[in-house]
């Protein structure tokens, strides 16, 4: 899912998205790494947020929102290729 040229690190403050060609980096919270994660690992965007909605006690609907949010906007900063 992440673009070939984004290496991911983690620091004392979190995990970091990094764009090895163009210098352009992300900090990302443990959430958005749960959900890149799980997409990775095949889970649907669906049964992701339904899994956070469920973890967190928050509103389904809003938490998919925020997913669908989340990749667009990596998506924008050309962090993650296009998900099936």
């Amino acid at each position: 899912m992440l673009s070939k040229n984004v290496a991911v690190t983690s620091t004392a403050e979190g995990t970091v998205l990094l764009d090895t060609v163009r210098g352009v980096y992300w900090h990302v919270n443990p959430t958005a790494v749960r959900v890149i994660e799980a997409l990775d690992r095949g889970r649907t965007l669906e049964e992701v947020g339904a899994d956070i909605a469920r973890d967190t006690g928050a509103d389904p609907d809003h938490v998919l929102r925020d997913c669908v949010r989340l990749l667009a906007d990596l998506r924008k900063a050309r962090l993650i290729r296009r998900i099936r």
